[in-house]
């Protein structure tokens, strides 16, 4: 074969092999498949924040924040969509997914709205958890968006599938250590007052519940972690902007 030939043949394996390693993802990465507006990277082992942009690629520990009227859309490994509106807060605690194996995949929401359209996987350990301050749902497979609010209560309304949604109660409390004495100033002899009681740890106490919602229906959870009552919604009403735009992005080109 003449080399001009060879060359030509080496370059189109290469050309035409770029598109397909560029749609892979590595099992415990992901990648900014949207984004309008600005977001910004905080991660633990570099010194400074860092904007981001499509195509980037994000790792367990990563917290971002979206900006104003901004959106960002991330493909997660195990083929999951996770989007999140403007003014989010979120970090990946864990991205692990062995395909037929297992997937561990958990996204706590510190802040704003998010929507998960969750890959279907049957066979494996593990699953794909959204948590906030007081609750966490898991899927398996499933569409549903998730509002957390700045008084820390949750809004959860699944649209496909059915998400298991469990209190996360609060742990301990320890009251501030004791300021250190000062030394006293040399002179004479004063009264000394006896021992005061101080106040020990206080526990923050929160009723554990389970809640499984299944297609068309929300419901809430308060500041303080308590349930409301599950209930169906109407999808006409629910139509605004973030849901008709993440609806359409669910349908693909």
């Amino acid at each position: 074969m003449p080399r001009y030939l060879s060359w030509l043949c080496a370059f189109l394996v290469v050309t035409l092999a770029v598109p397909a390693l560029a749609g892979e993802i590595a099992a415990n990465q992901a990648r900014i498949s949207f984004l309008t507006g600005n977001a910004v990277l905080e991660r633990p082992s570099e010194p400074t924040s860092r904007a981001l942009k499509t195509g980037d690629t994000l790792l367990a520990g990563d917290m971002v924040t979206t900006g104003r009227k901004s959106r960002l859309e991330i493909s997660l490994p195990d083929g999951s969509i996770a989007r999140f509106d403007e003014n989010a807060t979120f970090t990946l605690n864990a991205l692990q997914y062995e395909p037929k194996v297992k997937r561990s995949i958990k996204i706590r929401v510190t802040l704003g709205k998010m929507w998960a359209k969750v890959a279907k996987l049957t066979g494996i350990s593990g699953g794909f958890d959204v948590s906030a301050r007081t609750m966490t749902a898991g899927v398996r497979g499933t569409v549903y968006r998730l509002n957390v609010n700045k008084d820390d209560s949750v809004l959860v309304k699944v649209y496909w599938g059915e998400v298991l949604v469990k209190s996360k109660p609060a742990g301990q409390e320890t009251a501030p250590a004791a300021a250190k004495p000062a030394t006293p100033a040399v002179g004479p002899p004063t009264a000394v007052s006896g021992p005061e009681p101080v106040a020990g740890p206080a526990k923050v106490t929160m009723t554990e519940w389970t809640a499984i919602l299944k297609g068309m229906q929300q419901l809430s959870v308060h500041p303080d972690g308590t349930l409301g009552s599950p209930y169906t919604f109407d999808p006409i009403q629910d139509r605004d902007a973030w849901v008709r735009w993440n609806q359409e992005r669910d349908k693909g080109p």
